[in-house]
């Protein structure tokens, strides 16, 4: 976890180094805040509104934003500000100068002042972070991270300065700071609910599970994770070879989930491996980063270590769908998940009960196209999109151009195909679907493949080398989000911009 580097300068003590040496290390160790938690490029982001939950959308006009009514489209804030990050029911996350940010309500009033090189909204808090310097100290290492918390009505609950912390998860109602040797629990009340030394030889590891789990090093190459309440009763300890666990959950009494540099395992009350862990294509490239709200919202896709095959195990350890697929989606709004058998060519779709719905006959083959899109075969609003191959292609396998786009409805019937210059067709969402052709172009099409919304958008990126992400527009109850010009267009293809495009300018370079 976070304190590698500094059990790699505890190991370092028991060696013969100058004094100075020594007394650097200690200070890196525990003096030497974690700039990574002031993410870079914050600018770049946007997440994205329900419009169901707002009554005022952002408005970008030129290289400022402003907030319209979603109705009557006329601007109830005038474009002032250089970013605006989320939109809430409450008021929106921006920022004045494009470099601090601050929650505003819609009369223009600042509930939270933009004072923050981050803010975000976790829960029915609001978590501002900047870097500040001790001046009481004199030394290289004199910065901290400042963590200030708000209710929705922007009054500040509590604060803590901290070289290391953790905030608030989806499943954990506890965060930990550290400031210096010394560390901080509290809840979301604002109450600090416990405080402790660190200790060179019970490391604590994190808050899992609203659990306080401590590490302690054995004599036979093991390592004991015992987990706590905070009034100090412990919950289990477990040992394990593993010693860079990550994140450790307690699924049921005899059944445990580790986030390790090697994945995600599961082991029993005395350490010992199951024989299948989590699919990392589940997940994705950092999924340990995104595993609190996947582990969340639902059952945990796995594959043996042995034969690879698939299935999904519940959070509280039982096998919903045992280990006999070769492969196994992920749940569409219809609760449906493809599927396919070791002995099967095709891919089908079954309920988690593991009744087959639609027998296995769709064509894999799309799927690989659809992965390059970040697209599940998956049904929503009634409908799947997949993709199949063209049976008089002269293109490659990777080429757009040998792929066919098509949906189909719940009895496998094939509602319509697009057209032969489509190279990416994407889910319904509010009754309807991006769709981007040979000329670049991305617009929305409705279920009956007609063109709502002309194409005269594109798909934009996210993420950096080597893995970038294509970013596909979605509606969320009427309003969907181009990250390419920074604006909303709603439903009927009214936009909430004025303007050329705003590229964002990643470098995919090493």
């Amino acid at each position: 976890m976070m304190f590698a580097k500094g059990i790699l300068c505890l190991l370092g003590m028991f060696c013969v180094v100058p004094a100075w040496s020594q007394e650097r290390s200690e200070a890196e160790r525990f003096y030497d805040a974690d700039e990574h938690a002031l993410i870079r490029d914050f600018e770049r982001e946007h997440i994205p509104l329900d419009g169901s939950k707002v009554q005022y959308i952002p408005f970008r006009k030129s290289e400022k934003f402003g907030f319209a009514d979603k109705r009557t489209h006329a601007m109830k804030i005038a474009p002032v500000y250089e970013q605006v990050f989320a939109t809430y029911p409450e008021g929106a996350i921006v920022s004045p100068d494009g470099d601090r940010y601050g929650l505003v309500n819609y009369e223009g009033k600042f509930l939270i002042p933009p004072a923050f090189r981050n803010l975000y909204k976790e829960g029915d808090l609001y978590h501002g972070l900047f870097s500040g310097r001790d001046t009481t100290r004199q030394s290289p290492y004199d910065s901290y991270i400042g963590n200030y918390y708000f209710n929705e009505k922007g009054e500040l609950l509590f604060y803590a300065h901290a070289h290391r912390f953790e905030s608030f998860s989806a499943i954990d109602s506890l965060a930990w700071f550290r400031y210096g040797r010394t560390y901080s629990v509290y809840n979301r009340a604002g109450k600090m609910v416990k405080t402790f030394e660190y200790d060179s030889v019970k490391t604590f590891q994190g808050i899992f599970g609203n659990s306080l789990v401590f590490m302690t090093p054995g004599n036979d190459g093991t390592n004991t994770f015992s987990a706590y309440t905070v009034d100090g009763r412990l919950l289990y300890s477990l040992p394990l070879e593993e010693n860079y666990v990550r994140e450790l959950y307690q699924l049921n009494q005899h059944m445990y989930g580790l986030v390790t540099g090697d994945g995600f395992l599961f082991v029993n009350e005395k350490g010992e491996p199951y024989d299948f862990g989590l699919v990392f294509g589940a997940i994705g490239f950092g999924f340990e980063n995104e595993f609190d709200g996947y582990y969340n919202t639902g059952p945990l896709l796995v594959r043996s270590d042995d034969d690879k095959r698939c299935g999904y195990l519940s959070r509280d350890g039982r096998f919903l769908l045992p280990l006999e697929y070769s492969y196994l989606g992920v749940p569409g709004d219809n609760g449906w998940i493809a599927f396919s058998k070791p002995d099967a060519y095709g891919v089908g779709f079954i309920d988690t009960t593991g009744k087959v719905r639609m027998p296995a006959t769709i064509n894999p083959f799309g799927l690989r196209q659809m992965d390059a899109f970040g697209l599940n075969l998956q049904f929503h609003e009634g409908l799947c999109v997949t993709a199949g191959q063209r049976s008089d292609t002269l293109y490659g396998d990777s080429d757009p151009k040998n792929y066919r786009w098509y949906y189909i409805n719940e009895q496998g019937q094939t509602v319509f195909e697009l057209p032969d210059s489509t190279v990416m067709a994407g889910h319904f969402s509010g009754g309807l679907a991006p769709v981007m052709f040979a000329s670049g172009g991305l617009g929305f099409i409705d279920k009956k493949g007609k063109l709502r919304i002309a194409p005269k958008y594109a798909p934009a990126m996210a993420g950096a080398y080597p893995l970038p992400q294509i970013v596909l527009p979605y509606f969320r109850n009427g309003y969907a989000y181009l990250k390419g010009w920074k604006g909303y267009v709603d439903s009927t293809g009214y936009e909430f911009f004025g303007g050329k495009r705003v590229y964002d300018h990643y470098d995919f370079s090493h």
